[in-house]
């Protein structure tokens, strides 16, 4: 399920009928620079990435949007990445048990590693 704010950054650009390859120069004729690409719109689109909030000013001018709900929004969605990325549905205390299995079993192979050595020396290897 793709992130909010990568279906708005997609639907503000498929509103304004442009292609990653028009929004991305529309986006640098605002900043005056050249640096935006077809590529780093998709990676937006795709929750790759999240702009930087100077980013977000330009792209907020070319969609004509307010630069604050595009950046409320923003760092919503960094929010969410901190966080990994845990699916929305996914409830807190099944990631918290899987942690804990995860832990005990390492601990548990951690801690039979050296009665395994020492059975591997006891019969001559």
């Amino acid at each position: 399920m793709p992130d909010p704010f990568a279906e708005l950054l997609l639907r503000l650009r498929n509103d304004a009928g442009r292609t990653q390859e028009q929004q991305a120069d529309a986006i640098n004729a605002v900043s005056g620079r050249d640096t935006m690409t077809r590529r780093e719109i998709s990676r937006y689109e795709k929750f790759e990435n999240v702009p930087t909030n100077h980013t977000l000013a330009h792209i907020a001018v070319a969609c004509g949007v307010p630069y604050e709900e595009l950046l409320r929004e923003a760092k919503a969605a960094r929010a969410r990445r901190r966080r990994g990325n845990v699916c929305e549905e996914e409830d807190q205390d099944d990631v918290k048990r899987r942690t804990l299995l995860g832990s005990a079993a390492i601990g548990v192979s951690a801690a039979a590693e050296p009665w395994g050595r020492l059975a591997c020396a006891l019969r001559g290897r």
